[in-house]
């Protein structure tokens, strides 16, 4: 799954994933390396592709609580603001700038997962 959240830096790419080997293609694509930790639920990753930067969401375990999927989502998606904020050099972002920008990728990735869930329905 795909979406481009907007910030108020630019636009950034995002991906979900829910297994290792499409975010592996990905950072091959891309020229990267990744590493991944094994006990993890989920693991947030990001990509500077030239001007771009490409994130990622590797979303491993099965949680079928929705408000645990909400709560990893909102984890998950503090640690792709960092990376966004890190990549376009913004050391001291103001706390309305981070908790908006939390919360459109919390957005996306939930959408993304709906849409994931609906694609697969017995996963």
């Amino acid at each position: 799954m795909k979406a481009y959240v907007q910030t108020a830096f630019g636009e950034v790419e995002l991906r979900l994933y829910h297994r290792r080997e499409r975010a592996i293609r990905l950072a091959r694509r891309l020229g990267a390396s990744v590493t991944f930790v094994e006990s993890a639920h989920a693991q947030t990753n990001g990509f500077d592709s030239g001007d771009d930067l490409v994130c990622f969401v590797l979303l491993e375990a099965e949680v079928r609580d929705a408000d645990q999927l909400a709560a990893l989502m909102a984890h998950e998606a503090v640690h792709v603001s960092q990376i966004i904020l890190d990549h376009f050099g913004e050391d001291e972002p103001g706390e309305e700038t981070r908790a908006y920008l939390v919360q459109n990728v919390t957005y996306a990735l939930l959408e993304m997962q709906r849409e994931w869930a609906r694609e697969h329905p017995t996963a």
